[in-house]
């Protein structure tokens, strides 16, 4: 995983970016965030967007940071718009797998990673599917383990990217 930063002004211009920025990226500073970036979200959406800051439905324009499952030149990652006075820091973490590379779940690793995805405990999905809770864990695990997630919700986040959740 790479954590690429950068810091904004109000426009929504790239102030600074750290070495992992410009080594995705280039030389970047000057240019637009959205037009550097182009983040797309799982349902192929774009996140970011020129003039998104200037907008005032931006990310960070609530005075949050704003997180969002992303990919970025076909790999997944995870975007945080943070403000900071009268700009933002974007926070980009990449995962070094390109979105693609990953094994096929099973119908049943689907299934419970859907249950998953819509906040479901392990409890009630094993419930659910009159099976043990262990058994829920064990496929949660396989799942995290074919789609190279560290947790749960990464986990989701790739099925959704690679199409094998809805």
């Amino acid at each position: 995983m790479k954590n690429l930063l950068m810091r904004l002004d109000w426009t929504g211009r790239i102030l600074e970016a750290s070495p992992e920025a410009h080594s995705a990226f280039g030389a970047c500073e000057g240019l637009e965030c959205a037009r550097v970036i182009k983040a797309r979200g799982l349902d192929r959406s774009d996140i970011c967007r020129p003039g998104c800051v200037t907008e005032g439905r931006g990310p960070g324009t609530t005075g949050a940071p704003e997180r969002h499952p992303v990919t970025v030149q076909g790999r997944i990652g995870r975007l945080t718009c943070t403000p900071l006075g009268r700009g933002h820091v974007v926070c980009l973490e990449l995962s070094d797998r390109q979105a693609g590379e990953v094994e096929v779940l099973t119908a049943r690793e689907r299934e419970v990673l859907q249950l998953v995805s819509t906040g479901r405990t392990t409890n009630q999905i094993a419930q659910r599917l009159g099976v043990s809770p262990a058994t829920v864990r064990t496929h949660v695990e396989h799942a995290r383990d074919k789609l190279g997630a560290r947790t749960r919700a990464e986990a989701v986040m790739r099925g959704m990217v690679t199409g094998q959740i809805g």
